[in-house]
């Protein structure tokens, strides 16, 4: 679910999944690939993730419908 989550963040805010990114980046598959975003990028992301975050804890959405609400919400 985790990568999903991430898959969907990652469409939004950079238009690729962390699987395209780490392979125009040259990254090994156990790199991390959030560690190459600059500071606005990381902002963009946390920002939705903490939206979906309340979401799931405020209204008891499962993690996929809550994200897909933040991006809604930021997009």
């Amino acid at each position: 679910m985790y990568s999903t989550v991430s898959d969907l963040v990652n469409r939004d805010v950079l238009g690729k999944t962390a699987k395209a990114l780490r392979e125009e980046q040259g990254l090994a598959t156990d790199d991390q690939v959030r560690d190459s975003y600059d500071a606005k990028t990381l902002g963009e992301i946390r920002q939705r993730e903490r939206h979906a975050a309340t979401l799931v804890k405020k209204q008891d959405l499962c993690p996929i419908a809550a994200i897909k609400e933040a991006i809604s919400f930021y997009s």
